[in-house]
């Protein structure tokens, strides 16, 4: 098996690191179901992306026989927080190669807030060359935020490189995520399933380094007491097939 290549690496991370950003783009279509707005003023129990070890969700890709899954597998503690630990949540190859990358991501929920956690990788590359990318975390949904509302954070990774003979400089890439709540308390159909008390997040990632800047976005929907139920952009959609909680 060939192993991955430096540039590619490098895009595997930021692809990985945005979560559910999945393509670059800079478009904003959705082609999922019709949003029917709903009175949910009686709801008690709010949680959009329940966390327990064992949870799961299997998403299926739009036009394709792909499917994907997203399985928390334990905890991990990072700066004095727990976080719900998935395995191997992103998979990709790039550069033509046949190497593939894995980044495995946590979450957490602090009031309001559902926070990321990116842990520090590391990853055999061509020519006997490792690399290491740096963690880092950010907010990625609101439950308590209006129709409209957004929020930046900026926070930045480094990839270092070791062996392979001549000394490779690190790449610091800088990473600014904005989140707009686009629309919340609608119902949404998913492979016939309808699913109510649903948030729609725009999810916009500009990874700024190495000479230039990557701007990756989607839309993501979350249902109350389910989770992500679909994400998509202009060529990649994926549905909500099943889950299982715990």
């Amino acid at each position: 098996m060939k192993m991955m290549t430096r540039k590619g690496f490098s895009a595997v991370c930021l692809l990985g690191l945005s979560f559910f950003v999945a393509c670059e783009t800079e478009s904003f279509p959705i082609t999922g179901d019709t949003e029917t707005q709903e009175d949910t003023s009686n709801t008690t129990t709010i949680d959009y992306f329940p966390r327990a070890v064992g949870n799961q969700w299997t998403y299926t890709e739009v036009n394709s026989e792909m499917t994907r899954s997203m399985n928390i597998t334990g905890t991990a503690t990072y700066e004095g927080e727990t976080y719900f630990m998935f395995d191997d949540l992103t998979s990709i190859p790039t550069d033509g190669s046949t190497g593939i990358a894995t980044l495995s991501v946590g979450i957490r929920k602090d009031n309001s807030d559902y926070i990321l956690f990116s842990p520090e990788i590391t990853a055999s590359l061509v020519g006997g060359v490792s690399a290491t990318v740096t963690s880092h975390s950010f907010t990625f949904l609101r439950d308590d935020a209006l129709i409209g509302e957004t929020w930046t954070e900026n926070t930045s990774v480094t990839i270092s490189f070791s062996g392979g003979g001549a000394p490779i400089p690190d790449e610091v890439f800088d990473l600014v995520y904005k989140m707009t709540l686009v629309n919340r308390d609608f119902s949404f159909a998913v492979n016939g399933e309808n699913y109510p008390e649903v948030i729609r997040m725009r999810i916009d990632l500009a990874a700024i380094g190495d000479g230039n800047t990557q701007n990756f976005s989607t839309d993501v929907y979350f249902a109350n007491n389910v989770g992500p139920i679909y994400s998509g952009e202009d060529t990649v959609e994926f549905e909500l097939i099943s889950f299982s909680l715990n």
